[in-house]
């Protein structure tokens, strides 16, 4: 049996989910670049990659709607955490910016640049891709076209880079979270992501948080998705600062457990590369 991969990450060569697979498990780490994030989660899944590298939110455009509604339907865990400064460049083949007819990219990208390219190329007709990596491929192959990527991306495929850092918030960061069969062990800088669902009912979510307030965990995120069991029914996402073996996170769960139906995604520590 062929060994698996040792992380899957979306695809082609040159996407930012490659950058963080590479910043998070080193550039020999054997890669499975796949076209979409279903095909990430199923890899994992089915044991063709170890782990896997998924996009969650980014400081500008916010969560990334298709990794919260996956992360609801899988078994898998979250075991680790990268956040990724993101630097776009405007690659192309063509000679002037008025040459460019078309600019291809992932639509958070495009979103994230949407001041320049409203101010720069207010002609070129913009289409979501993909992956920005998708964008450069096709880029190289239409010279009238340009693609918003890393730079490793124009190298990648032999695209020009015209303007470099072209997004609109320069401090712009990605996070991506690291998914594998089990959650990590205890540690001093530990997030903990979790999915619950409570009754359609006044109050019933202020209940729901309480606990968190009476044992003092810091929330650091809370935000809600459509449930998909029914019409208006949501399921909030919770990650809490610190471990959920910690004594009082561990005393908070069981508090909560009793009112809300509560999905442990794993517990994991964070780090960044620039």
């Amino acid at each position: 049996m062929k060994a698996p991969y040792e992380v899957a990450c979306l695809g082609p060569a040159g996407t930012y989910s490659e950058d963080a697979a590479i910043g998070y498990f080193g550039a020999a780490a054997k890669r499975l670049l796949v076209p979409s994030l279903d095909e990430v989660f199923a890899a994992v899944e089915a044991t063709q990659s170890v782990y896997g590298v998924v996009a969650v939110e980014n400081s500008t455009e916010g969560s990334v709607a298709r990794t919260l509604d996956l992360l609801a339907a899988t078994e898998l865990k979250v075991c680790g955490e990268l956040t990724l400064g993101i630097h776009h460049a405007l690659m192309s083949s063509a000679k002037e910016l008025v040459d460019i007819h078309c600019v291809r990219a992932h639509a958070q990208a495009l979103a994230q640049c949407l001041g320049w390219l409203s101010q720069n190329v207010p002609h070129a007709r913009r289409e979501a891709v993909s992956s920005n990596a998708e964008g450069a491929r096709m880029a190289s192959l239409d010279p009238a076209s340009a693609a918003i990527a890393s730079e490793r991306s124009a190298l990648q495929y032999g695209v020009p880079v015209l303007f470099a850092d072209i997004q609109d918030i320069e401090t712009n960061q990605t996070r991506f979270l690291i998914l594998g069969g089990e959650d990590q062990g205890w540690s001093d800088d530990a997030r903990t992501l979790m999915i619950i669902s409570v009754a359609n009912e006044p109050g019933a979510l202020y209940k729901a948080l309480e606990p968190f307030h009476r044992h003092a965990i810091s929330m650091s995120r809370l935000e809600s998705r459509p449930s998909r069991r029914g019409v208006w029914e949501y399921n909030f996402y919770i990650e809490l600062v610190g471990h959920r073996t910690d004594p009082s996170i561990a005393a908070a769960l069981s508090e909560l457990e009793k009112i809300a139906t509560v999905r442990m995604l794993g517990s994991f520590a964070a780090r960044a590369v620039s």
